[in-house]
């Protein structure tokens, strides 16, 4: 359609002018509402997305992701009581949904409570099979509250067990490196860990 196409071109004001008009025509459509919201974030107008994604109602197909993206707009916005205020509610009502643990512990952990974090991310962890690819973040970022706790090794055994199951990622790669050359442990491997992780990380 036509405001597709103009997002497509990069022209969002039109853009949006033709959505909000779309909208108009057709109300209930969740589509267009998710729609309108989306070149509103485009366009760094993250009040008025917010606003427009509070107005989903649970019956809408789309509720989840709005609920979802006012709390992404919020950290954007660095307003993360309010992040958090929201994804305590998403939890309350969705308990067995990993995702929102660990969005709230993400919040928790750029707030510096870091031992609300830990508890968070095992709350996550709990819900999901913990030898899977996709829980390597959780073990990192735990290792990441650890290091902030001054808890070097645990904080070392957690990027290791991230690292273990994600054996290419640079940044796992990275910290393990550097964490085992301060201990003096398996140096060389680690030197060639590090080197390896510069080659995508050349700014690190």
């Amino acid at each position: 359609d036509v405001a597709s196409a103009l997002v497509s071109g990069g022209d969002y004001k039109a853009a949006l002018f033709f959505a909000q008009l779309a909208r108009y025509l057709n109300p209930s459509s969740s589509v267009i509402q998710l729609f309108v919201g989306e070149i509103l974030e485009t366009m760094e107008i993250l009040p008025q997305a917010n606003k427009l994604y509070a107005e989903v109602t649970p019956a809408q197909n789309i509720y989840l992701s709005s609920r979802v993206r006012i709390v992404l707009n919020l950290i954007k916005s660095h307003q993360l009581d309010q992040a958090e205020s929201v994804m305590d509610e998403l939890i309350q009502h969705y308990p067995a949904l990993p995702l929102f643990y660990m969005t709230k512990a993400d919040i928790e952990r750029e707030q510096g409570a870091y031992e609300q974090a830990l508890t968070d991310y095992q709350k996550a962890l709990n819900l999901v099979a913990k030898d899977d690819k996709q829980v390597a973040p959780i073990y990192f970022y735990q290792g990441l509250c650890y290091e902030a706790l001054d808890n070097p090794a645990k904080a070392l055994l957690l990027f290791e067990r991230a690292l273990k199951l994600d054996p290419q990622n640079p940044i796992y790669l990275n910290y393990v490196g550097y964490l085992w050359v301060e201990e003096n442990k398996n140096v060389p491997e680690a030197l060639k860990m590090i080197e390896t992780a510069n080659t995508y990380l050349p700014n690190d």
